[in-house]
C-alpha cells in the first residue's frame, strides 16, 4: 500500500497528469481521452510507486516489498498487475512500463508527471453540443458536453421499450455461460421513438419494475403521455424527458396505483396524464410546463412557468402536483426534491438517454458528473451503481453503496423497501435480494409480476436456475415490454440448468416478439441465446445465428454487440488469425466502454475454445487474463467462477495441495446453486482420487441436497452420479455401482454416456462377465471418436486404455495411450502424463517387457502425488511385480502386504481383492484368511477381480482360474 513509500505530491492532491492522461487519486482511475479505467487497489499502488519514482529501475523484490508488504504472493500476481496497468494506460502509453529482463521494471513516460491545480478541467469540453446541453438562446444555459468514450457503441435510435427491464449485470446474463471444460454439459431499420419514452421506459428497467396493463380492482389505471412542442429541437426536449422520468420514478416506487405501459392508448376507465414542456415568449419566463389529467372522474390542469434558472424547480413542483392529485397518501410521505441545477439536470437527462441506448459506460460518466456537483443526489448514485454493476465493475459499485444506503434511509417506506432490495442485488447478495423481491411481490397489488421477474433474476444469479424457472413458469405476461425480458431471463436460466431445447424455444419466442416490435437490439440478444443453445445440442445453425445477431446489433448501432457476435462466431471456425483479430476487437471495444463483464466473457470463451482444441498453453494464458480482469473489477461471483476454473486446472495438474487450498478458499465463499454443485463435484473428485470414500459420499449428498428435486440441474448432478458408481464399485457394492452408472447415463449427455459405459465395463470385468465388458468397451471406443473436445477425449482414453489392456487388447491400448501422451506433456499436466506412463508400464509388464515397464514406472513415480491413492495403488502393484520379476520375492511380498493393509484402511474392497489375486503368485506373501477372501467375494460378487493379467502370459491364465475359485 502507498503508505509504505513516500509520495512527492501534496497529500490533498486529487489528480495527476502526464500529457493527455490523467490519474484520479480519489477513485483509483486512469482517465484517457477515449476511456477511463478503475484499478484494483494493488494495481493502483503499483502505479503510484511508478508515478512517485519515474525513470527508476524497480526490482521485483522491491515491488513485492512495497506493494504487497507482509504478504507472500506469486510472481504471477505481479505479471498480471503489470498487464492490467498497461491495459489501463492504453495503446499509446502501455510502453511507458518497460520490462528489464531478469531485473525488473522501469516506468519511463516521455512527459513529466504533473500535479495540476485542482480547478483545471480534466479535459476540454467537446466542441459539439450534446443533446443535454445545446439549448437555444431562449432555453436554459448551455452545458459543456462531456467527452464520451470514443469507442463506446453509439446508438442513435433506442428501443421503444425498457430493454431489458431487468438489465444484465454480467456477460452470462446476456448469453449462455461459455462452454465449460468441466466434465459436464454446459451450458430492418428500427423505429425511432420519442426521447421521453426512451428515458421513461429506462427507469422501469433500472428499478426492477415492469410496465403494467393490468388494472387493479377498484383503481383506475394511469396512462402517462407527453406532448412535445414540434418547434423544439431534439436537444431542447430534455426537460420533458426529465419531468416524465422523475414523475414516473415516484409513482412506480410508491406502488400506490396501477400504471399503463408507455405509449398505451387510454380508454374511458383510465386517467390519462399528458405532460408538456414548451418555450414561452414572456421575458424571464421562457419555459411553460403543464400537466393535463382527464378520465375516471378526474379533470385537472396544472401549469408552471419558469425562467432558465428556475426550470428544474418548476419541473419538480409540477411532478409534486400530479403526484398529490393521483396518490395523495403517497405524496404526503415526503419524497426527495429534484435537487439539481440546470447543468446537472441536463447531464442527468443525458445519462438516461445514453443508458436507454445501451451505452452504459457513457451513462456512468454522465452520472458521475452529476454527483461531482451534487453528491447528495441519491437517485443519480443509484443509477450509477446500477450501470457499474452492468459493466461488471463490482469494486466501483461497492464504493457507491455506503452513501447509497444512507440516501435510501431517507426515502418513504415503499421506495425504501424497493431500493434496499436493489442494494442487496448490487452488493451481489443475490439470495437475500431474491427473498426481498419475493416479499415485495407478496405485498404488491400492482407490481407483483415484475417483482417476481426481479426475484427470478436474482435466483438465477445465485446459481439457482431451477428455482428461477419456477418463478417464471406459466403464462408469459401479456405486456410486450415485460414479456420480452421475461422470456430472455427464462432462456438464460434454462441454459444455466442445461435445458438447451427449452432455452431455444424461449429465445425463439423472445426473438419473434422483438421482431414484431421491430426492436433489433432485443432480437440480437435472443439470437445470441439461440446460438448458444444450438452449440449446447438444441439444434440449429449456430454460425448463421451469430451472423444474424451481428446484423441485428448493427441495425441498432450497437458496435459492442456486433463485435461480440463476431467473436463468438469466429470460435466456430479454425482460422486462428481471424479469432485473434475478433478477440482483440471486442476486447478493445469492451475496455473503451468500461465493460468488464463482456471483457471477461470474451476471454473465457476464447480460453475454452483453446481448451477444447487441446491448445492448453493458450487456454491457460486466456484463463489467466480473464482472472486478472475479474481480480481488477472486484466481481465476487465472477471471481468464484475463476476460482473454480483454477481448481479444475490444479486437479488436472495433480497439484492436490494447491487444490486443497483452493477448496478451502472457496468453502469460505457464499457459493450458491450450480457453483456450489461444481464445488461439491471437484471436492468429491479429489477425495475419490485420495481414496477417501466417505468424503466423496458426503460431497455427493451435499450436492444432491443443494439440487433437491430440481430437474433443471440434472446436468450438474451427472458427474456426482458417476462418482457414486465409482465409489460403490471400489467398495464392492455392484448393485449401487450399477445404479450410479445408470443415473450417469440417464440424461443422455454424450460425455457421460461414455463414462457410464466404461464404469459398467469395469464392473462387468471385475464381476467376471467378459462378454458384457467387451460390448461396453466397444461402444465406448466408438463413441470416443465423436468427442470434439481434445482434452476430454484424451482423459476418457486414459480410462478406456487400461480396460482394453485388461481385456487382452494390449497393442490397441498401447497405441491409444501413446496418442494421448504428447498432449498431456505439452499441456504440462504432469499427473495425467504420469497416469499415462503408469498404464504403459502395466501393458509392458503384461507383455513381459520388463525393462520397458521399469522405465515407464519411473516416469510415473515422478508425476503422481504422494496421496493419490488410485494412482499410487496401481504403481505400487507394478513396482511389487517388477521386484518379483527381478528375483526379490521378499520385497514384492512386503509391498503386497502393505497394499493389502492400505486397501483395508481405505475400505477399498476391489483393491483388496486385486492384491489377493497377486499374492497367489508370490510364495513369500502372507495370505489373507480364506474365510475373509471368500466373504469378500460373496458379498461383492466381484468374482472376476484379478490383476494376474499383469503377470507373464504363461502363468496368468492358471492363476486367474485358481483365484476365481472360492
Amino acid at each position: 500500500m502507498s503508505e509504505h513509500f513516500e509520495l512527492p505530491w501534496p497529500a490533498a492532491q486529487r489528480r495527476l497528469r502526464m500529457g493527455g492522461l490523467l490519474v484520479d487519486l480519489r477513485y483509483r482511475r486512469v482517465i484517457r481521452a477515449d476511456a477511463e479505467t478503475e484499478l484494483a487497489q494493488r494495481v493502483f499502488d503499483l502505479l503510484l510507486l511508478f508515478l512517485a519514482r519515474p525513470g527508476q529501475l524497480h526490482s521485483r523484490n522491491e515491488i513485492f516489498r512495497l506493494v504487497w508488504p507482509g504478504v507472500v504472493v506469486e510472481d504471477a500476481n505481479l505479471t498480471q498487475s503489470i498487464w492490467l496497468l498497461r491495459r489501463a494506460l492504453g495503446a499509446q502509453a502501455k510502453d511507458w512500463v518497460r520490462t528489464v529482463a531478469k531485473l525488473g521494471y522501469v516506468f519511463d513516460p516521455p512527459v513529466p508527471v504533473e500535479w495540476p491545480d485542482e480547478t483545471t478541467p480534466a479535459f476540454a469540453p467537446s466542441s459539439q453540443p450534446s443533446a443535454a446541453s445545446a439549448a437555444s438562446p431562449q432555453s436554459a444555459p448551455s452545458v459543456p458536453a462531456p467527452a464520451a468514450a470514443a469507442a463506446e457503441p453509439a446508438t442513435s435510435s433506442p428501443s421503444p421499450s425498457p430493454s431489458p427491464l431487468l438489465s444484465p449485470s454480467s456477460a452470462a446474463s446476456v448469453t449462455a455461460p461459455a462452454p465449460s471444460p468441466y466434465p459436464a454439459a454446459p451450458p430492418a431499420h428500427p423505429r425511432r421513438p420519442s426521447a421521453w419514452l426512451a428515458a421513461a421506459c429506462l427507469l422501469a428497467g433500472l428499478l426492477g419494475l415492469g410496465w403494467w396493463q393490468v388494472r387493479a380492482q377498484g383503481r383506475p389505471r394511469v396512462v402517462l403521455a407527453a406532448a412535445a412542442d414540434a418547434s423544439l429541437a431534439e436537444e431542447q426536449r430534455w426537460p420533458l424527458q426529465l419531468l416524465q422520468s422523475w414523475l414516473e420514478w415516484k409513482l412506480r416506487a410508491s406502488n400506490s396505483l396501477p400504471l399503463a405501459a408507455p405509449g398505451a392508448a387510454g380508454d374511458d376507465d383510465d386517467i390519462v396524464v399528458v405532460l408538456a414542456v414548451n418555450l414561452g415568449s414572456a421575458e424571464g419566463e421562457a419555459w411553460q410546463l403543464s400537466a393535463r389529467l382527464r378520465g375516471a372522474g378526474v379533470q385537472r390542469d396544472f401549469r408552471r412557468s419558469a425562467g432558465a434558472d428556475g426550470l428544474v424547480q418548476a419541473l419538480d413542483a409540477l411532478s409534486r402536483d400530479v403526484h398529490q392529485e393521483l396518490a395523495p397518501q403517497s405524496a404526503a410521505l415526503g419524497w426527495p426534491a429534484l435537487a439539481l441545477d440546470t447543468a446537472g439536470a441536463a447531464e442527468f437527462a443525458a445519462g438516461l438517454a445514453e443508458q436507454q441506448r445501451h451505452r452504459r459506460g457513457a451513462a456512468a460518466q454522465h452520472y458521475r458528473r452529476v454527483l461531482d456537483g451534487r453528491p447528495d443526489f441519491g437517485y443519480a448514485r443509484l443509477l450509477l451503481a446500477d450501470n457499474l454493476s452492468e459493466l461488471g465493475q463490482q469494486g466501483a459499485v461497492e464504493a457507491q453503496l455506503p452513501r447509497l444506503r444512507e440516501w435510501m434511509q431517507s426515502l418513504p417506506p415503499p421506495a425504501r423497501a424497493l431500493h434496499q432490495a436493489q442494494a442487496l442485488a448490487l452488493a451481489q447478495d443475490y439470495e437475500q435480494a431474491a427473498a426481498a423481491f419475493a416479499a415485495l411481490a407478496a405485498q404488491s397489488p400492482y407490481e407483483a409480476e415484475a417483482l417476481r421477474l426481479a426475484e427470478a433474476r436474482n435466483l438465477r444469479r445465485a446459481g439457482r436456475s431451477g428455482d428461477a424457472l419456477q418463478r417464471l413458469a406459466g403464462a408469459v405476461p401479456q405486456n410486450t415490454a415485460l414479456a420480452l425480458p421475461w422470456l430472455i431471463e427464462r432462456a438464460i436460466a434454462q441454459l444455466s440448468g442445461g435445458e438447451t431445447a427449452a432455452a431455444a424455444a424461449s429465445a425463439a419466442e423472445a426473438g419473434a416478439l422483438a421482431q414484431r416490435q421491430n426492436w433489433p437490439y432485443e432480437q440480437g440478444r435472443a439470437l445470441l441465446l439461440l446460438a448458444d443453445a444450438a452449440q449446447g445440442g438444441a439444434g440449429g445453425d449456430a454460425a448463421a445465428l451469430y451472423t444474424e445477431a451481428e446484423q441485428r446489433f448493427a441495425a441498432s448501432e450497437d458496435r459492442l454487440g456486433v463485435l461480440r457476435a463476431r467473436q463468438q462466431a469466429s470460435l466456430l471456425g479454425s482460422d486462428a488469425a481471424a479469432q485473434r483479430r475478433a478477440l482483440d476487437e471486442v476486447l478493445a471495444e469492451a475496455r473503451a466502454a468500461g465493460n468488464v463483464a463482456f471483457e471477461f466473457d470474451a476471454l473465457r470463451r476464447a480460453a475454452f475454445h483453446h481448451y477444447h482444441r487441446g491448445e492448453m498453453s493458450a487456454y491457460r494464458e486466456r484463463l489467466a487474463q480473464s482472472a486478472a480482469v475479474v481480480d481488477g473489477a472486484g466481481d465476487r461471483l465472477a471471481r468464484n467462477i475463476v476460482l473454480l476454473d483454477l481448481l479444475h486446472q490444479e486437479l488436472l495438474l495433480g497439484e492436490f495441495d494447491a487444490a486443497q487450498g483452493r477448496l478451502a478458499m472457496l468453502s469460505a465463499q457464499p457459493l450458491q446453486g450450480v457453483w456450489a454443485l461444481w464445488f461439491s463435484h471437484f471436492s468429491a473428485s479429489m477425495a475419490y482420487q485420495r481414496g477417501d470414500y466417505d468424503a466423496v459420499l458426503q460431497q455427493i449428498e451435499r450436492g444432491e441436497a443443494l439440487a433437491g428435486g430440481d430437474t433443471a440441474r440434472a446436468a450438474q448432478l451427472v458427474g456426482l452420479s458417476c462418482l457414486r458408481g465409482a465409489v460403490a464399485l471400489a467398495r464392492g457394492q455392484p448393485g449401487l455401482a450399477r445404479n450410479g452408472f445408470d443415473q450417469c447415463r440417464a440424461p443422455q449427455l454424450p460425455h457421460f454416456i461414455i463414462y457410464a459405459d466404461l464404469g459398467e465395463a469395469e464392473l462387468a470385468l471385475q464381476g467376471g462377465d467378459a462378454r458384457r465388458a467387451q460390448q461396453l468397451i466397444a461402444a465406448a471406443k466408438g463413441a470416443l471418436s465423436t468427442m470434439t473436445s481434445s482434452p476430454d477425449r484424451s482423459r476418457m482414453a486414459l480410462i478406456l486404455a487400461p480396460l482394453l489392456a485388461r481385456s487382452g487388447e494390449l497393442a490397441g491400448a498401447r497405441e491409444l495411450l501413446q496418442q494421448q501422451l504428447p498432449l498431456f506433456e505439452r499441456a504440462g499436466y504432469a499427473a495425467l502424463a504420469a497416469e499415462t506412463h503408469l498404464a504403459l508400464a502395466e501393458i509392458a509388464l503384461a507383455g513381459n517387457a520388463v525393462a520397458q515397464a521399469g522405465r515407464e514406472a519411473a516416469h510415473s513415480d515422478k508425476g503422481l502425488a504422494a496421496d493419490d491413492w488410485q494412482g499410487r495403488r496401481r504403481l505400487r502393484t507394478v513396482q511389487a511385480l517388477l521386484a518379483q520379476r527381478h528375483g526379490d520375492a521378499a520385497a514384492a511380498a512386503r509391498e503386497l502386504e502393505a497394499l493389502d493393509a492400505d486397501a483395508r484402511r481405505h475400505g477399498d474392497v476391489l483393491a483388496e481383492l486385486l492384491v489377493h489375486s497377486l499374492a497367489e503368485a508370490n510364495p513369500q506373501a502372507r495370505r489373507c484368511s480364506a474365510e475373509r477372501h471368500s466373504r469378500l467375494l460373496s458379498q461383492s460378487g466381484l468374482r472376476g477381480a484379478s490383476d494376474v493379467w499383469l503377470l507373464a502370459s504363461d502363468v496368468a491364465p492358471q492363476l486367474a482360474a485358481a483365484h476365481a475359485t472360492p
